[in-house]
């Protein structure tokens, strides 16, 4: 006391003993200000270390107000508090609250609080840079305080928050940056860490816990930052609930529906106290570091001695070790424990604070527990019971959360709690990622397997990581040397090797990489496996560059040696293995170099040069694989719509109508492209092979649709006949019914007699066999049989049926509006209807009579929508020549799923919103440019079928629409 008090001392009686006697001290004005300093270790100052720094206090505010003497000030540091530095990971920030007490002669006009904030300011720089041991000196960095005189030089502004001085009278919806602190010491005592074995106890608390509590005459106030209660925050782990021991009445919990965050919690039982323990526990598993926090809202209960409130516990068995701090009934908060298994229950109170409602805090740091409240209308947090440490309640596992009992078995108490909270030091070393995903203030980076502060997490740690952000459809092209197999061998997943035969020794060989996907990814590192043989071969240096789009410049992602140039090679790989490989590790079982890119930046293409073979005399590139470990952007949303349907595997039925372009087909069954096997569809392409070549496919059920994506599957053989480029098309047809002037009646096809039109009294839009339309070529067909064509027959029985389009003129017609005729444009005779024992359509020399008059609407004329729009076009994705499907083998797919018993290729056509009657789908490039012939075993249109009465909307909306092509959006590669 002699060496730390300037004036007047406080006696042992007045300071210790009651804890409640108003002391003056010096007499004069009391002044508070904030000592931090940095420290690498997790320590408090020493009390050494606080004397010396009040011998600078009390010089330094005599120097700066002028007084007489230092006995005119006497200074003492209080409230230390330890927290780790969020600006500087590593480091620690220790604060105490330098209290500066007056001489009565000082007036308070002499002594403002700026000035004693200046002293306290001083005092932490030359605190930190001789004063307390390894601190990290505050001279070097910049002060967060502002200085009381301007600088003559600008100032360069550090992106760190500022901390407001003192606290608001009304707490924030979100922690503060600096805690606030109070003015003076509180009339309630609190328990000091360790009892001590002198006469006058010391004001610094010791760093070990003690086993048993001893009274402190200053109560401790935590000053760590507040969650705002207004709005209720709800917990995001699934919460457990059951009853210890017995009870009389099963307890129970639940979240009130119309208040989510807030959770009643009821539970009976004799007691949590003696050996062994009777409640209703709500709670979460947990291990390692934690706080837990939440607002009792309001305990219901009847007897004095009912508890409610947290508990952290060892096991779920009766007489487990636990460590709670509870309200009571009536009398008070209680901090309760047990140190052991079995052993008995300490109850500690530090003060008679009853309150309705309040915050309560426990935290677990190591071994070490400690409990906090905090009143409703406060923002301070008070430390109470008893810190300690229970070795029984283990870091690697124990349960937390909300403990009731009503001390009675005939009763059930109530606890309402809500902002339960579960924080962490989320940049701890040690944090798992089940403890990260549990902490409500922390979010886990899935890529680098980093913790973050909620809402720090940089936006690739959220990305989707992939062992190669290289799919096995990426379009590969070499570059600066020829490749005489395919060049997807870079990429294919496998060991089958990459060989590239360099125009010279000094070339510069390389690659150019469109990853199917056409996702956006970050390149995180590169991977090259070693070939069957020729290590001269192997690269050994390397460019890596990557570009946001097709146009754009490149940028360097990394570049140097491959880590097996020193090395050396440890061998070959067998060809043709499968390489297992993840985002974290290559496949162990193989050969491999790989080196890491410091890269966060999306790309969506990429370019791989090789600067050097191992043999730099060689002219021969070869390697099994490049992977390419990273990130992909989330993947592309297909665009809104509103139509209304049915989503199918494909919109595509087993009997639509097939023609083709660019070659022509062998057998006459061309539903094989479309019957639902593996049955191999062929276009012959001789005499075609400038050409392009495609099919024309109307579905029979004559509704329009929305196509989604295009799924090919590969044929038995012939691999040089697969498809690798695409262009789809639709156009819309929805037909029209065609009536009868005289009464009404609608053609309808009839199939079961001979495809002749019936005429019915029961017209329906929806029926496809009632919805008819003429092409361009002046032919009338019918939506449900859409290759067949209206044709007079003239051998025989004169009359009209549907017959396989041939484009012979007995199949042409045309619409007369002004007399509602229909004329052959063979023999200008007319249809009519018959009309004598059935209804049907025959046709007659025209006589203009009412029976030879037929009206419908535009959607007859397919001349006013029979233009072809672009739905999209791009590269298939690359399968592989080995993978064949058997023929004749049944097809099982859904509209979210290909078959994946079978090999097949899909791309997805994010960006279509239009919708079709019929499809064109053209095939520019094949595997082998002078194949004969194009082949695949079946093609699937995944869609929506819409329902007829969207289809009047749908028509209106594509006739007026004016649709831009864009390209090929993105796709999946689902190649197996």
């Amino acid at each position: 006391n002699a060496q730390n008090l300037g004036c007047n001392l406080f006696t042992d009686y007045d300071i210790f003993l009651s804890g409640t006697n108003v002391v003056n001290g010096c007499g004069g004005p009391v002044y508070s200000t904030d000592i931090t300093v940095q420290l690498p270790k997790m320590r408090k100052m020493t009390g050494e270390e606080e004397k010396r720094i009040c011998k600078l206090a009390r010089a330094s505010s005599t120097n700066q107000l002028g007084l007489s003497g230092q006995d005119k000030c006497r200074c003492y540091i209080q409230q230390q508090k330890i927290e780790p530095d969020e600006f500087n990971p590593g480091l620690y920030k220790v604060t105490g609250t330098a209290v500066l007490n007056f001489d009565s002669s000082i007036e308070p006009t002499e002594v403002s609080s700026s000035q004693a904030e200046s002293i306290g300011k001083a005092v932490a720089t030359i605190a930190s840079d001789f004063v307390v041991a390894e601190a990290l000196p505050q001279s070097e960095v910049p002060s967060l305080m502002p200085s009381e005189v301007p600088s003559t030089l600008p100032s360069v502004a550090r992106n760190i928050p500022q901390p407001s001085s003192p606290p608001s009278s009304q707490p924030s919806s979100d922690p503060s940056s600096a805690p606030s602190k109070s003015q003076g010491p509180s009339s309630s005592p609190s328990l000091s860490l360790t009892p001590t074995s002198s006469t006058s106890p010391s004001l610094v608390p010791s760093m070990e816990p003690s086993t048993a509590p001893s009274v402190s005459v200053v109560p401790s106030i935590s000053f760590e930052p507040t969650y705002g209660p207004t709005a209720r925050k709800t917990f995001e782990e699934e919460l457990h609930s059951r009853d210890i021991g017995y009870v009389g009445i099963s307890g129970q919990f639940y979240e009130y529906k119309s208040t989510p965050g807030l959770y009643s919690v009821q539970g009976s039982g004799d007691d949590i106290w003696s050996t062994s323990d009777n409640f209703q526990y709500m709670y979460v598993e947990s291990s390692g570091d934690a706080t837990f926090t939440t607002l009792v809202e309001g305990f219901t209960a009847d007897d004095p001695w009912a508890k409610g409130g947290i508990m952290i516990r060892d096991s779920l068995s009766r007489g487990s070790s636990h460590y709670s701090l509870f309200m009571t009934g009536s009398n008070g908060l209680r901090n309760q424990y047990r140190t052991c298994e079995g052993c008995p229950s300490n109850s500690v109170q530090t003060t008679s604070y009853n309150p309705s409602a309040v915050w309560l805090r426990v935290t677990k740091v190591g071994n070490v527990l400690s409990s906090y409240y905090r009143p409703t209308d406060s923002s301070n947090w008070y430390e109470f019971g008893s810190r300690l440490s229970i070795a029984g309640i283990s870091n690697s596992g124990y349960y937390i959360g909300m403990a009731v009992t009503s001390h009675r078995d005939d009763d059930v108490a109530v606890l309402d709690v809500s902002n339960i909270q579960l924080s962490r030091m989320c940049s701890s070393d040690t944090i798992t990622s089940l403890q990260c995903n549990q902490a409500s203030n922390c979010e886990w980076g899935s890529v680098s397997g980093t913790c973050y502060n909620k809402g720090e997490a940089p936006y690739w740690e959220f990305g989707e990581p992939f062992g190669s952000i290289l799919d096995s459809g990426s379009t590969v092209s070499s570059l600066g040397c020829t490749n005489d197999d395919t060049d997807n061998r870079a990429t294919d997943g496998t060991t089958r090797k990459y060989v590239c035969e360099k125009e010279s020794s000094s070339a510069t060989t390389g690659l150019v990489i469109a990853p199917f996907h056409n996702r956006l990814s970050i390149a995180n590192g590169m991977r090259v496996y070693a070939s069957s043989s020729c290590p001269n071969c192997d690269p050994v240096s390397y460019i890596f560059e990557g570009r946001t789009n097709s146009t754009s410049d490149w940028d360097l992602i990394g570049q140097g040696d491959l880590p097996w140039k020193v090395t050396g090679n440890e061998g070959n790989n067998i060809e043709g293995l499968d390489i297992l490989s993840s985002y974290q590790d290559g496949d162990s079982s193989l050969i491999y170099t790989e080196v890491s890119f410091l890269n966060d930046v999306y790309y969506l293409e990429y370019k791989l040069t090789w600067t050097d073979t191992r043999d730099s005399s060689s002219t021969r590139l070869e390697f099994a694989e490049v992977e390419i470990p990273g990130v992909l952007a989330d993947k592309e949303s297909m665009v809104s719509h509103t139509f209304a349907g049915s989503y199918s595997h494909s919109i595509l039925d087993i009997g639509a109508a097939v023609s083709y372009f660019g070659g022509f087909h062998y057998d006459d069954n061309k539903q094989q492209l479309v019957d639902g096997t593996t049955n191999k569809f062929v276009l012959n392409r001789e005499s075609h092979l400038n050409e392009t070549s495609g099919v024309i496919v109307t579905p029979t059920h004559g509704k329009m649709s929305l196509v989604s994506s295009m799924r090919i599957y590969t044929p038995n053989n012939n691999p040089g006949a697969d498809p690798t480029k695409y262009k789809i098309e639709g156009r819309y047809q929805s037909g029209s019914r065609v009536q009868h002037r005289m009464d009404d009646k609608c053609w309808e096809l009839n199939p079961l007699d001979g495809n002749k039109v019936s005429l019915t009294t029961s017209c329906d839009d929806a029926n496809p066999k009632q919805r008819f339309y003429m092409t361009s070529e002046n032919e009338i067909r019918v939506n449900s049989l859409p290759d067949y064509c209206l044709e007079m027959r003239v051998i025989g029985v004169a009359s009209v049926y549907f017959h396989p389009c041939n484009g012979g003129d007995i199949q042409k017609w045309q619409v007369d509006p002004s007399t509602e005729e229909i004329r052959s444009m063979y023999d200008n005779a007319c249809l009519e209807d018959y009309g004598i024992s059935d209804d049907y359509l025959w046709f007659n020399r025209c006589h203009g009579g009412m029976n030879q008059k037929f009206y419908m609407n535009d959607s007859f004329d397919s001349s006013l929508s029979s233009a072809w729009s672009d739905i999209a076009e791009g590269n298939l994705p690359w399968i592989s020549e080995f993978d064949r499907n058997p023929l004749g083998l049944e097809i099982e797919s859904t509209y979210e799923s290909g078959d994946e018993t079978y090999y097949y290729m899909e791309v997805v056509f994010y960006d279509n919103n239009s919708t079709y009657m019929d499809y064109k789908i053209s095939f520019p490039e094949l595997r082998d440019p002078n194949s004969l012939s194009v082949q695949f075993a079946e093609i699937e249109l995944p869609g929506l079928i819409l329902d007829h009465e969207e289809e009047g909307v749908s028509l209106a909306v594509q006739r007026k629409r004016t649709r831009t092509h864009t390209d090929f959006a993105g796709a999946i590669d689902i190649s197996r």
